[in-house]
């Protein structure tokens, strides 16, 4: 098994996802606001897709550089995706 664990595509870095706005912080706010408006799919990927458009359109010129591996962000939000929706749910509770 190789070192991303059999996925397709490859690993992003962390200042590479820093640079495109990848934290943990940022894909939870997005989540949870597209979540609040009722507008976040039920399919994860789909989802994925939601809030990296999302990300993505709050820092335009970084997406727009060349050699952006659209895969590996949308692996990268979708496997982020489950922890956070449960993080969600446990403080919306309060």
């Amino acid at each position: 098994m190789s070192e991303n664990n059999g996925k397709v595509g490859r690993r992003m870095g962390i200042l590479e996802r820093r640079r495109l706005g990848l934290t943990f912080g940022n894909i939870a706010r997005v989540a949870k606001d597209l979540k609040s408006k009722g507008q976040l799919a039920e399919d994860p990927t789909i989802a994925a897709g939601q809030i990296m458009a999302q990300i993505a359109a709050e820092n335009p010129k970084t997406y727009a550089e060349p050699g952006v591996d659209w895969d590996a962000i949308l692996e990268f939000i979708e496997a982020l995706l489950p922890i956070i929706l449960q993080i969600i749910e446990m403080f919306s509770a309060f």
